[in-house]
């Protein structure tokens, strides 16, 4: 009887440590918290130190930043000139104030300053493509 009860709790003990090892590989396997970002957006904040995803939401003026920066801390990249990356952009692209090419969300097309024909220099290549 000892015997039966022994391999039981072994067989119990290996369901239950095979279901624990299931549940751990199907959460590993969900997708990156920035995942929703365009591919540009997710290569600024995997390879800059200093940009960030909770930026300028935008208002009548001038469109959300997708990712902002190049500051030591978030707080300070809050202005609308701060964008690296805007948040729509098929509707908008950066016009450019800095040169790190960082500026406004404008409407495509009424730029003073594209970042397609600006001569700043993007510390992420993608953001001038």
């Amino acid at each position: 009887m000892n015997k039966v009860y022994f391999s039981l709790v072994v067989i119990v003990t290996i369901m239950a440590l095979t279901v624990s090892c299931t549940t751990s590989d199907d959460e590993e396997s969900t997708s990156s918290p920035n995942s929703d970002l365009s591919s540009c957006g997710q290569t600024v904040l995997n390879y800059t130190p200093n940009a960030y995803r909770n930026c300028f939401s935008g208002n009548s003026s001038h469109g959300a930043c997708e990712t902002c920066g190049f500051y030591l801390n978030e707080s300070s990249s809050q202005g609308s000139y701060d964008c690296i990356t805007c948040l729509a952009p098929d509707n908008y692209s950066i016009d450019v104030i800095f040169g790190d090419c960082t500026g406004n969300c404008k409407g495509i097309g009424t730029e003073s300053n594209p970042i397609s024909s600006s001569s700043c220099t993007a510390p992420v290549a993608c953001v001038k493509e």
